[in-house]
């Protein structure tokens, strides 16, 4: 019987040399060419500092905010959405269901319609530009279980800020269809303050002290955010942050002795925020508005709802100076436990992580992956 020969094995026909560089070099790569490979996912050069830096540290030009689409806006009046301003809630929180109201209408491919007349701040169009064309419908209120996906039978529908479907809708929808820069574009479009709100913010713009160059930015909520529950954050959490922001987008350490930081400070209740700011942080410049003295002790929306027109005019004109000032900031601290840090998210320019919430997410329901911020635990900076 003939005896079957055994397999060779590859190896044991080679030279030994020829072995002993192959195991080198397969060493080699592992010992440097493998961690150099890994360091490289890490590594990244930083123009603002001159040198190279490892880190997590968010590219501003990350090009994830654009892989979704930005849907158009629709200009006929043959299908339409009109959302209504009927609550008594602050300017923040009724703009921002209108910001959503507006990611709808521009997914539905429907005209958007804005009913402010009954709205407790005055006629919206008072306030903000009219930058879509009036159709004079309003249509349809669905109920509260209507099915946005079967819009196609309502030419024309109208909405409130708690319409259920506008919420299920996001909910069901926000992964596949919205992204950032969708929400951004939406948002800016329509924050376009009316000439009188614009005089009026120019004017107490003009009040702010001259500085040079860039700046970062607090927006810290008193008033009714205390009767309401929301966690009342000493000043040194914001500038921590600040400082942690700085270390984030500049690569560089800052201390309350650094020279040089200039902050801008927004809040309802300013004097106090201002005098702790200079307190604690005595070599930064600190800038603000002059503040406004139409009520004291805070913003609270019951005393508001209760001004005369004038006064909220004023109020308005006010706050649009500090969101605009805040939207061109290097970036800014806030808590989005006010609606007011949801509504700098979504109107301002610059990195979204370059807002920094204290106290929680913006919509942790809402699957927008870049308006979640990654955690910085507040007096700890980042690993380089």
């Amino acid at each position: 019987m003939a005896v079957s020969k055994p397999l060779l094995n590859r190896a044991s026909i080679l030279p030994n040399a020829t072995r002993s560089n192959t195991v080198t070099i397969v060493k080699n790569f592992c010992l440097i060419a493998l961690p150099l490979l890994i360091l490289a996912n890490f590594l990244y050069w930083s123009p603002k500092t001159g040198r190279f830096q490892i880190g997590t540290i968010d590219r501003p030009d990350s090009a994830k905010v654009q892989e979704k689409i930005i849907y158009p806006w629709r200009k006929d009046c043959t299908s339409t959405y009109t959302f209504n301003f009927t609550s008594t809630w602050g300017l923040a929180s009724e703009v921002n269901h209108l910001f959503f109201a507006a990611m709808y209408a521009r997914w539905a491919n429907r005209t958007l319609q804005i009913d402010g007349e009954r709205w407790n701040y005055g006629n919206y169009y008072d306030l903000f530009e009219n930058v879509m064309p009036d159709c004079g419908i309003t249509g349809e209120l669905p109920n509260s279980t209507h099915d946005p996906t079967a819009d196609a039978v309502h030419p024309h529908v109208q909405t409130i800020r708690y319409w259920d479907g506008l919420w299920q809708w996001l909910h069901d929808r926000s992964a596949e269809l919205l992204s950032f820069a969708y929400l951004r574009d939406t948002a800016r479009t329509l924050f376009k303050p009316s000439k009188k709100i614009q005089e009026i913010a120019d004017h107490y713009k003009s009040t702010i002290q001259p500085f040079e160059g860039k700046y970062w930015s607090i927006h810290a909520r008193r008033g009714d955010k205390v009767y309401e529950g929301a966690k009342i954050y000493d000043m040194e959490d914001y500038f921590t942050r600040i400082e942690l922001l700085i270390k984030r987008f500049e690569g560089r350490d800052v201390t309350k002795d650094t020279p040089g930081i200039t902050v801008f400070i927004a809040s309802d209740e300013l004097e106090a925020a201002v005098s702790l700011a200079k307190e604690r942080r005595p070599k930064w410049n600190i800038i603000h508005i002059a503040t406004n003295h139409t009520h004291g002790g805070g913003h609270m929306q019951w005393t508001f709802n209760h001004l005369s027109l004038d006064k909220k005019m004023k109020e308005v004109g006010h706050l649009v100076a500090e969101l605009q000032m805040i939207q061109n900031a290097e970036g800014c601290v806030c808590t989005y436990s006010s609606n007011v840090c949801t509504f700098i998210q979504m109107v301002r320019h610059g990195h979204p992580r370059s807002v920094q919430s204290l106290d929680r997410q913006m919509y942790s329901w809402l699957k927008i992956p870049e308006i979640h911020q990654d955690p910085i635990n507040i007096g700890q900076r980042e690993q380089d």
